[in-house]
């Protein structure tokens, strides 16, 4: 057991390695250490594919920065030392911002390594099979997700008519001989939808460990990419594909909404856990929760009490995250959760022209967050997309879906967000045609 320990470690230092080789060109002089293990046996994979920190934890909280779910006061914002979230809270980025791309990346090489290995190790047992497919379909979870991401945050949207012009390094290998192709952003999202469907068979329906990718999770993950591409039929099946595998909510009727923290890590209705790190600006003493997206819960919605909680100064803290931290967390949730999925598909049949079946969509889910034996509010609506749209910002909060929807609504006219913000006296509103960071040209210049 301590030979394999160590021979993961050095795994992980070699990987490491390579991503430093290849992602900026900086550090191209640099070469990974030759004694360092090279992985041989579908164990020492799977110290990579199931390596908790890298694969879980190190997604951004950017987007939370960017969104209009909270705001910051002048005088907090200013005495922020950190210039790059100073800049983001206003739509804005100086010089080269490497931390995401990074950070992706090292994530993005760990499952070509996986990939690659994979193919020159053969499985004799049933159990080394069933091992050599998870070990496989987790690898291309992984990098769709990855590559999502990247693109969410270094790229326009696929709809924007600069997509076509903008190019993100796409790496398929390993092998750190070869430089990065760069493409349009449309083929990257090809590419997560390609990496996503080929990760069905070979995974499980359900995992052993929520942190681990299902086909649930690659059902879910695909819904809401297509989602966000506006294919909404194709949304829609991958949907009812991850509800047909799992499909259960926690009723905030049986828990203890008055708690510091109210939702298990790894509760019911995670289908994979993932997160962000910290931002400071997003702590709880300097970032506060948008009054108006406070004031839309009716006092009859328990999730006013099970996600919030007000302070003695009257400042309302989030504290419903999916770690299991309360307002202690600081983190955005990345995983796939039920009621994402729930609300993927009420909005996909709003779209469709299905209301009547949007609405019982919708009240599954409402009914397990309202205070039991309320009536459906929704129930006599005839608008129910904007109903869908409303309540996708009210439930998904600090989960990774904001930024993700105002990208995407950018292009529809009726629900459009108006972004801006006032700091020290000036207003700010972002460039629509600059949603994203510039990919660093340290990154680029490895490209071709």
């Amino acid at each position: 057991m301590k030979s394999r320990k160590i021979k993961i470690y050095r795994l992980i230092l070699l990987v490491s390695s390579l991503v430093t080789f290849s992602a900026c060109s900086e550090f191209l002089d640099i070469k990974p250490d030759a004694t360092l293990a090279v992985p041989e046996r579908l164990e020492d994979l799977e110290g990579l594919v199931d390596g908790f920190t890298v694969m879980n934890t190190t997604l951004p909280s950017t987007s939370a920065i960017y969104s209009d779910d909270y705001y910051v006061l002048s005088a907090d914002w200013t005495a922020q030392n950190n210039v790059q979230e100073r800049n983001f809270y206003l739509w804005q980025s100086e010089g080269e911002f490497k931390t995401i791309i990074s950070r992706e990346f090292r994530a993005i090489l760990y499952t070509n390594m996986v990939l690659d290995r994979l193919k020159s190790i053969s499985a004799s047992t049933t159990m080394e099979r069933d091992t050599w497919n998870r070990l496989r379909g987790s690898a291309l979870f992984h990098r769709g997700l990855r590559y999502y991401v990247l693109a969410l945050h270094h790229a326009p949207h696929p709809n924007h008519h600069l997509a076509d012009q903008t190019k993100v390094p796409l790496r398929l290998t390993s092998d750190n001989s070869s430089k990065s192709k760069l493409v349009p952003t449309s083929s990257i999202y090809e590419q997560i939808l390609t990496d996503l469907r080929e990760a069905v068979p070979y995974l499980p329906d359900l995992p052993l460990l929520p942190s681990r990718p299902s086909r649930a999770a690659a059902y879910g993950l695909l819904a809401k990419v297509l989602l966000d591409l506006g294919r909404y039929e194709s949304a829609l099946q991958y949907a009812d594909s991850c509800l047909m595998i799992k499909r259960d909510l926690v009723d905030l009727n049986t828990i203890n909404v008055n708690a510091a923290a109210p939702f298990q890590r790894f509760n019911k209705e995670v289908i994979f856990h993932a997160r962000s790190g910290t931002a400071s600006i997003m702590s709880r003493n300097v970032a506060r929760v948008n009054e108006e997206l406070f004031d839309s819960y009716s006092l009859n919605d328990l999730r006013r009490k099970a996600f919030f909680v007000q302070n003695l100064n009257g400042k309302v803290e989030f504290k419903g995250d999916y770690d299991g931290r309360g307002t202690a967390s600081g983190f955005d949730f990345w995983g796939i959760i039920v009621p994402d999925i729930l609300l993927v598909k009420s909005e996909c049949l709003s779209r469709l022209a299905r209301p009547d079946e949007a609405k019982a969509v919708l009240w599954e889910l409402l009914k397990n967050r309202l205070t039991a034996g309320e009536d459906n509010p929704y129930k006599d609506e005839l608008d129910m997309l904007t109903a869908v749209l409303n309540e996708r910002r009210k439930e998904l909060i600090r989960k990774g879906a904001r930024w993700i929807d105002i990208r995407r609504l950018m292009f529809d006219e009726v629900h459009k967000v108006s972004l801006k913000r006032e700091i020290n006296g000036k207003e700010y509103q972002p460039n629509e045609d600059r949603l994203y960071i510039n990919i660093p040209n340290s990154v680029l210049a490895y490209g071709e």
